[in-house]
């Protein structure tokens, strides 16, 4: 994947099922997100479905931002679900674990910048996301103490 001199999005030709997907999720989601960011997420998504262990969890995340084209509406659980995909995605070895990726203050700041790159101003508010990184962390945190 690269970028010619007047910044279209132009995918490698892959034949495959994966490189088809990529290709119409790619074309779903340029649809809606916001044009200032798009150099953004070719560098810092699309480019890695040119490695492989990269594709199935950068299509499993790319189908849900697909899918929740009105990040205002998000609830807990939409949020929960791109917390996992996101995590799939940006640890695909997994070296950590869901309870440190909660914790994860660098981790947390992709979580966060995924809304702003995907969805621009129809991102939720800061402090609905804020909100569901607390649920989630108190979720994991729980998991980890074990049942009382």
């Amino acid at each position: 994947m690269f970028w010619n001199w007047r910044k279209r999005l132009i995918l490698e030709k892959v034949d495959s099922p994966e490189g088809k997907e990529l290709q119409r999720l790619v074309k779903e989601i340029e649809s809606f997100a916001p044009t200032e960011y798009r150099i953004e997420r070719a560098e810092y998504y699309y480019n890695y479905a040119t490695i492989e262990k990269y594709m199935n969890p950068l299509l499993a995340l790319l189908r849900l931002i697909s899918k929740n084209t009105r990040q205002a509406e998000m609830g807990l659980a939409q949020a929960r679900e791109l917390f996992f995909a996101l995590k799939r995605f940006w640890d695909v070895n997994s070296k950590v674990s869901m309870y440190e990726a909660a914790q994860d203050n660098r981790f947390l700041l992709k979580y966060k910048e995924l809304f702003s790159l995907f969805y621009g101003k129809a991102a939720p508010s800061h402090n609905a996301i804020a909100d569901w990184l607390e649920s989630i962390r108190l979720e994991f945190k729980a998991q980890k103490s074990g049942p009382s």
